[in-house]
């Protein structure tokens, strides 16, 4: 067993979780925070853990963490989700990775996406992506807005997990067209004030320019041309969505001019 927990939030995802759950099984403490699932969900987790806690709805995962820190026994954690398979390998190398780095605070992890069950490698989602999903709660802010990340105590440092080919995690992030539509449009409900708070500010020259950027990058940066319709598909909801994040923005920045 590993002296770490694992805190996993989860929605109306059982038929997810169960490979979840089964991939952490050797962590000492699986934590789950349900949302108010419908489905078979806290079924699912009640098999592998009896720390299921039920929580009131929030639409990401950033606004639920900071509530639960105190429930976790370890002061290391992984923050997983439904959609998310871990290797042996690779919780062994998050283990190296803590021991062998005492001023580290969060711990960066090699992911795959996975498109209906195929790996991506082309577009923004495409080849190998790391990611801060392995987290001391002593020496790290978790922050409740949208992509803006946990933020490092001073003096604590960020380590990395090399990539080879048995330890990336395996992400099962589309299974579905609902899915697809749903995750993103409950990020875009925030990315207005999620951008304002960062200091960013609306116009129709910055929205024209990140669209085509983000269309020229995902097709030719990141070959989206070349991965079949996914690819294609793919570099095409990507611009949406960074077209949809600006007026997001727009619209936040029009209420908060209207409140004052």
């Amino acid at each position: 067993m590993m002296n770490i927990s694992a805190v996993i939030v989860s929605y109306n995802e059982g038929e997810l979780l169960d490979n979840c759950l089964s991939s952490l099984k050797t962590c000492d403490q699986l934590l789950v925070v349900d949302l108010g699932s419908t489905d078979n969900s806290m079924e699912v987790a009640r098999r592998y853990t009896n720390q299921v806690i039920s929580h009131t709805h929030e639409l990401v995962v950033e606004n639920i963490l900071p509530d639960v820190l105190d429930d976790l026994k370890n002061d290391w954690f992984i923050r997983a989700d439904p959609d998310e398979v871990y290797s042996a390998e690779l919780l062994a190398n998050i283990a190296k990775c803590i021991e062998g780095n005492p001023s580290a605070a969060i711990v960066k992890i090699p992911f795959q996406y996975y498109f209906f069950g195929n790996p991506l490698t082309t577009t923004v989602w495409g080849g190998i992506r790391y990611f801060p999903k392995v987290l001391n709660k002593r020496h790290v802010t978790i922050r409740k807005q949208v992509h803006m990340g946990p933020e490092v105590e001073n003096g604590y440092q960020i380590v990395q997990v090399s990539h080879d080919d048995m330890n990336a995690v395996k992400h099962y992030w589309v299974t579905s067209w609902r899915q697809l539509y749903e995750k993103h449009w409950r990020y875009l409900q925030l990315e207005g004030r999620s951008q304002y708070d960062s200091g960013e500010r609306f116009s129709w020259l910055k929205l024209m320019q990140s669209v085509v950027k983000a269309l020229a990058f995902n097709l030719i940066k990141y070959n989206g041309w070349r991965g079949g319709f996914a690819g294609i598909f793919l570099s095409f909801f990507h611009t949406w969505y960074v077209g949809m994040s600006w007026l997001s923005l727009r619209q936040y920045q029009k209420r908060i001019s209207a409140d004052k």
